[in-house]
């Protein structure tokens, strides 16, 4: 393809198999074709006709990868299943003007990584296997649509492949078990050479830890594969001792010698500057990204040998994901602009002169955006995957202005200052008046406000009964009354001997009174349901007792008030619920009371969530919910539904997190997951239901931000993912709430530091 050929923008089927492909009308038809599989719309410099292949993208693709073929080009990506997995998937500009179907790849796979030499193509893909996961691929037969499906590493963990066309053939490159696995593939896709490096350094001897020999380990991430003076470099992220008793993270880079077997790794020494971090390297200029937590801007630069950096961005939101791209002698730096919603690329002149930033707008969240990008001669090309749901292929267009996104959510406004709210609980009335308590990060002490039915505060801020050192609080509101518990200490450094409080109020109350309903020092972090019945108040207590171990136990109780029901749950004895975890979430249902709860004690990697019915004998048998790449406890956040329940917990996948909303059926059976969030994190959640809508807020620490979602009775998102907070305000994880308003809508919660801030959609 030459730049005065049409330059085509393609989106690229999410679909394996769209149909046949309906013939093309002549020249003279203004109709456009219409299939199934491919929307194809020409953007050339020569203004051609449009034309399109009619399909219902959805939001299924993401994670593309781009390589070039011949004159035209080779894409890839992952396509959502729907029942939480992915399957990777292969087409090329020629089958997209063709309208011809994707070809899948594999059932289920990810960490696709492709390559061409000539009209060979070569796929290689992670797919999950006993041993944690196994790397699959071969030769991609384009005409006839046949995947060679070859095994190529040796049954230990492994990561992410990288594949490249090199030489006479191919190089691919995966982490595997403790070692940096390579391998040289032939035309056939033949395994023809080997090398492996040790995945990090040995231990360094010294006088706190003597023992020599035990390796760092090298991280499950997709490694480098860079061409440098006629040969190859493979570089990786690890472990690395770097005294006798501390690992930090290092970069290593290994120079490819077929036959190597367990070459010491060469750390890649990168001197940055403070708060600097390796982001990518092409042709020995290395990208360098920058930024202070919890303030300043994001920066990247771009270093060459010993000259001084060169700026390339200052923004005040981000992260930027910049990565290096390089063709010849043309050399560009590609970076994620949440500022103006866009992906940025500026050129590099052989000076080291930086072009003019080129903005490409994506569709939906910059956050939920997967890109690929390659060079051809003096152009960059872009596989952008957002909320258009497919994957589209196209040239970058020229610099221009920078764009400004609609960012205003409404008034914002302050709800409270001086305070620092954590583990936020919200409880209402039956005339929509409610309740928000929390724990005060920086005193630990347990206050609230008094929210009248819009959700705006009324009064200022209470303060609860507290000790020292408080824990997170639970409401209930029954009637005209509301009831809170929590632990407090007298022990403020490490909190060991906690009691149980028990407070009781009426809305608008500036003074509340309780008192401590257990006592015996072993009990943390209670989650209460309350509902009154005939024979008076009726309480379930769930509490978290001991700290190593932790278990779950409960109490159950009936009184006739609120304050002789305190009592009765202290005097009551406790029921052993489930051993080795701690409580996170309680709510009622028709069938006794729901819990979830966090497994702890997990092997590292792990971190196991679970539903369990509380009974008078115990509880049911769990139904796990989600299996997360070592997320806080207690992330996890359930809300009661109509016809059962909801959670919204983190999903790793192979490269990235999502935020999603697993939903289960009365008998707490799973009935389906949504995907609220794509590439965010997760470390706190609040979720809140009214009238079948869902409505999420979380804190997302690669971003620092605050973001929410509102989700209808069917799973589809109707509105977010929106950033809530002001980039430029930061001060570390935000515990963000969400209350529903009598007269319908959400107003939203969240901190910026010692301010309460709050918002209505």
């Amino acid at each position: 393809m030459t730049r005065s050929a049409p330059l085509w923008a393609l989106a690229l089927s999410a679909a394996a198999a769209c149909g046949e492909p309906k013939p093309r009308p002549d020249a003279a038809s203004a109709t456009p074709p219409r299939a199934a599989g491919v929307e194809l719309t020409a953007a050339s410099e020569a203004a051609a006709v449009p034309k399109a292949c009619d399909l219902d993208f959805g939001q299924r693709a993401r994670a593309p990868e781009l390589a070039s073929l011949g004159d035209g080009w080779l894409v890839g990506w992952l396509e959502d299943t729907g029942d939480g997995g992915v399957r990777p998937l292969l087409s090329t500009s020629a089958r997209a003007r063709a309208c011809a179907p994707a070809i899948a790849l594999a059932e289920r796979g990810q960490g696709l990584s492709l390559a061409a030499r000539g009209d060979v193509v070569v796929a290689l893909w992670r797919e999950a296997a006993a041993g944690d996961g196994v790397i699959r691929g071969g030769r991609v037969d384009l005409e006839a649509g046949a995947v060679a499906r070859a095994t190529l590493s040796g049954g230990a963990k492994v990561g992410p492949p990288t594949v490249v066309a090199h030489g006479d053939g191919f190089v691919a490159s995966w982490v595997e078990g403790s070692r940096l696995r390579a391998v040289r593939l032939d035309l056939a896709g033949a395994v023809v050479g080997e090398a492996t490096f040790w995945g990090g350094n040995r231990h360094l001897a010294g006088p706190i830890n003597p023992v020599e020999g035990a390796r760092a380990e090298p991280h499950y991430i997709r490694p480098s594969l860079r061409p440098r003076d006629g040969g190859l470099d493979v570089i990786w992220l690890g472990d690395r001792w770097i005294s006798d008793d501390q690992l930090a993270w290092s970069h290593y880079r290994g120079r490819l010698t077929w036959g190597t077997r367990d070459a010491e790794p060469p750390p890649y020494d990168v001197a940055l500057g403070r708060w600097g971090a390796f982001a990518d390297v092409a042709q020995e200029m290395i990208l360098e990204a920058r930024h202070v937590p919890n303030s300043g801007s994001w920066e990247l630069l771009v270093r060459a040998g010993t000259a001084d950096p060169i700026p390339v961005t200052s923004e005040p939101e981000g992260p930027l994901g910049g990565r290096l791209v390089a063709a010849g002698g043309a050399r560009w730096v590609v970076w994620r602009s949440p500022a103006t919603g866009s992906l940025v690329q500026r050129r590099i002149g052989a000076d080291g002169a930086l072009s003019e930033p080129a903005f490409l707008p994506v569709k939906g969240a910059l956050l939920e955006a997967d890109l690929a990008v390659a060079a051809r001669g003096d152009a960059l090309w872009v596989a952008l995957a957002d909320a258009s749901g497919g994957v589209r292929l196209q040239r970058w267009p020229a610099a221009g202005p920078a764009p400004n996104p609609e960012r205003d959510l409404g008034a914002v406004v302050a709800a409270a200052s001086g305070a620092s709210p954590t583990y936020p609980a919200i409880a209402s009335l039956s005339d929509g008046r409610g309740l928000m308590l929390w724990l005060d990060y920086w005193d630990n002490h347990v206050a609230g406000l008094w929210l009248n039915a819009a959700g705006a505060p009324e009064g200022p801020l209470v303060r609860f009964p507290s000790g020292a050192r408080c824990g997170a609080p639970t409401v209930a509101a029954v009637d005209d009354a509301f009831v809170a518990a929590y632990h407090c200490c007298r022990d403020k450094t490490s909190c060991s001997d906690p009691a149980i409080q028990w407070v009781t109020a009426k809305w608008g109350d500036k003074r509340p009174t309780g008192e401590a309903i257990i006592t015996d020092e072993r009990h943390y972090s209670p989650h209460l349901v309350l509902a009154r019945g005939g024979g008076g108040d009726e309480a379930t207590l769930v509490m978290t007792e001991g700290l190593y171990p932790r278990h779950i136990v409960a109490r159950s109780a009936t009184a006739k008030d609120l304050a002789g029901l305190g009592r009765a749950l202290g005097a009551a004895k406790d029921r052993r619920l489930v051993d080795g975890a701690i409580a996170t979430g309680l709510i009622a249902s028709a069938r006794g009371p729901v819990l979830l709860g966090h497994r702890t004690g997990q092997p590292r990697g792990g971190a196991t969530s679970a539903l369990w019915r509380v009974t008078p004998e115990g509880t049911s048998e769990p139904n796990e919910v989600a299996d997360g790449a070592n997320p806080l406890w207690g992330a996890h956040r359930l809300v009661g539904l109509d016809d059962g329940c909801a959670v919204v917990a983190l999903a790793p996948r192979l490269e990235t997190t999502d935020v999603v909303l697993h939903r289960f059926d009365r008998a707490m059976r799973p009935i389906g997951t949504t995907v609220i969030a794509r590439n965010s994190g997760l470390t706190w959640a609040y979720l809140a239901e009214s009238g079948g809508e869902l409505a999420a807020a979380w804190f997302d620490n690669a971003t620092a931000g605050t973001w929410a979602v509102v989700v209808d009775a069917g799973g589809e998102r109707v509105f977010g993912p929106r950033r809530l907070d002001d980039p430029a305000i930061r001060g570390g994880v935000a515990h963000p709430a969400v209350f529903r308003r009598a007269a319908g809508g959400w107003r939203w919660f969240w901190t910026d530091p010692q301010r309460l801030r709050t918002i209505v959609r």
